[in-house]
């Protein structure tokens, strides 16, 4: 999978790109294995000044609401840049990446309003996903647009905890310039 999108644009990358369901229908994926997935992380150009950004999982790019994803193996992949990214710390550039998923939020507009617990599983989940995305800030940088775990990227006001995963891979480099955790790399409005 090619993640490289245009500037100014919201993108979203995985086996399944987004999933959302609504209060009647939960949007669910599970009691599935993928193994050997590539995602290779590429911005526009060199110098990063834009407003792009990426969300991206092995499994989904971003859940919103009613969506679950459980019983879900992702191993010997990985996510990786060819290059180092360099970005602007006034750009708006963002970029998720989670083993499973890279993004839980209410919306693929608004990330805003809290949303109560039990709108988002992700249970039961073992990623083996190596993420490799090195970031360079060309001068202050929020840490919070630039987030990596081994099961959930970012959890946006969703109160979505990963119950009974397991995350082997590896996140790096180490950097100051992201938030990495091992299931979910941070939580953020």
């Amino acid at each position: 999978i090619n993640a490289n999108g245009n500037n100014n644009q919201l993108y979203a990358y995985g086996i399944f790109g987004s999933i959302a369901g609504n209060a009647n229908n939960t949007a669910i994926i599970k009691n599935v294995a993928f193994d050997n997935i590539n995602v290779v992380v590429e911005f526009p150009g060199n110098y990063i000044n834009n407003n792009i950004g990426y969300k991206i999982g092995i499994v989904t790019g971003a859940m919103y609401r009613y969506a679950s994803v459980e019983n879900v193996i992702a191993k010997n992949s990985q996510v990786r840049s060819n290059n180092n990214i360099n970005v602007d710390g006034n750009s708006r550039a963002t970029l998720f990446i989670g083993g499973i998923a890279g993004e839980t939020a209410y919306s693929s507009q608004s990330s805003l309003t809290q949303v109560t617990s039990g709108q988002f599983v992700i249970n039961n989940c073992y990623a083996d996903v190596d993420i490799h995305v090195p970031i360079l800030p060309y001068n202050a940088l929020a840490a919070s647009k630039f987030i990596a775990g081994g099961i959930l990227g970012r959890d946006s006001w969703s109160a979505t905890w990963p119950t009974s995963c397991l995350y082997t891979g590896t996140i790096g480099p180490n950097n100051a310039n992201m938030l990495m955790g091992p299931i979910v790399g941070g939580q953020t409005d």
